[in-house]
């Protein structure tokens, strides 16, 4: 209880120059594995994360709570502007068969 390890600055510098190396490592084999696999470079990263617990859940809640609504957003503007299409499409089809008195 109450134990501290002390580092000097230059043990201090080492250390800190290994975490980076070990994390740049880590990062590169995950990113060239994913990039193989096909995963999008955010999906990769947004992975990358979560797995090392290195956000907190809460952004990344939000994060995919926004993607999947703006996903179902762009879904629901295309099948409108799909029905949009399709009515406008039958309205001339009638609107033609009524100008030749079919």
């Amino acid at each position: 209880m109450g134990k501290f390890l002390f580092l000097s600055s230059e043990n201090e510098g080492r250390f800190n120059d290994y975490l980076e190396a070990v994390f740049n490592l880590d990062f590169d084999r995950y990113w060239v594995n994913g990039l193989l696999l096909g995963i999008s470079k955010q999906d990769i990263v947004y992975a990358y994360i979560q797995s090392r617990k290195l956000g907190e859940d809460l952004s990344i809640d939000e994060t995919l709570k926004k993607r999947i609504y703006r996903k179902t957003a762009r879904q629901q503007q295309f099948l409108h502007k799909q029905l949009l299409n399709k009515a406008g499409y039958h309205d001339r089809l009638i609107i033609d068969s009524l100008k030749n008195g079919i």
